[in-house]
């Protein structure tokens, strides 16, 4: 999907602000399917990279008959994923590689989590081939958070996620013990995300890590001014602002009262995606 670099002036400058705390309820479509007609092919199958973490959820939800709600944030109609769940169109080489490699031989057998710990590893294998340096580097990124994250759950008397780390080969220097070999490599702050585990509130600990992921998205979108990689940028912090939004105004508290049993596949689920509403730290 190399390509090389066009420039999007008018779609760049007409996209309003984010807020990255939810205060302001961003725009919730998708910007593959609104701005479609305006972008070259290669651009526009990079962008949808980017929301194919709901198409995740929706396609898990049917094959598992899971009562979920449709997630319109993806790129796919329901109709859609039928098909591609009938192996007759498949958008991406990663689908047909967990279908074929994964589900044929698992899926009747492992559980949800389990499922979607797997598509995930597929999906990040494929982004990080994909031959665009800022979703490369994103990807690698999210692998090093999520990973990094799973590792810090038995230690907060959380269960052991060793079984569930994504692509794990792909950041092999941080599934050790802690060294300092870990900092040196990672992309991620090691030390600060460690510090971010000792936070007690659940809530404040998941707005620091998506923060994190935030002030990551600003930094490597800088220099691309006008690019397609300002707008899969910013698509990935809309939705990190939408996420907030909807946590913000849906009279959630992290009281220990109210927060969910420590489901394996609520878990998985949680940390794997980068598209969600309920925080991970606190399942």
């Amino acid at each position: 999907m190399s390509s090389q670099t066009r420039n999007y002036y008018g779609l760049v400058s007409s996209l309003p602000n984010l807020m990255a705390d939810g205060s302001i309820l961003p725009d919730e479509g998708n910007l593959a399917t609104q701005y479609a007609d305006f972008m070259h092919p290669n651009d526009l199958a990079l962008l949808k990279l980017a929301y194919m973490p709901a198409d995740h959820a929706n396609l898990l939800n049917q094959l598992y008959n899971r009562q979920q709600p449709y997630n319109h944030s993806g790129n796919y109609t329901p109709q859609e994923l039928h098909t591609i769940i009938a192996l007759k169109w498949l958008p991406n080489p990663y689908l047909d590689d967990f279908f074929t490699q994964w589900w044929q031989h698992y899926g009747k057998t492992e559980s949800y989590a389990q499922a979607e710990t797997a598509l995930a590893g597929y999906y990040h294998r494929f982004l990080l081939t994909c031959e665009n340096p800022f979703l490369q580097k994103w990807s690698r990124f999210v692998l090093e958070l999520t990973n990094f994250s799973l590792l810090q759950y038995t230690t907060h008397g959380l269960p052991d996620m060793q079984n569930h780390l994504v692509a794990k080969e792909e950041v092999a220097y941080l599934t050790g013990k802690y060294n300092a070999l870990s900092e040196q490599e990672a992309l991620i702050p090691v030390t600060q995300t460690a510090d971010i585990w000792n936070t007690e509130n659940p809530m404040e600990r998941e707005k620091m890590l998506d923060d994190l992921k935030w002030q990551f998205i600003e930094n490597e979108q800088f220099f691309y001014f006008f690019g397609i990689e300002k707008v899969i940028g910013y698509a990935l912090q809309q939705q990190i602002a939408l996420r907030w939004y909807h946590l913000r105004n849906s009279g959630y508290t992290a009281s220990a009262a109210n927060l969910p049993s420590k489901n394996l596949a609520a878990l998985v689920s949680q940390l794997i995606s980068s598209i969600y509403q309920q925080p991970a730290s606190t399942l």
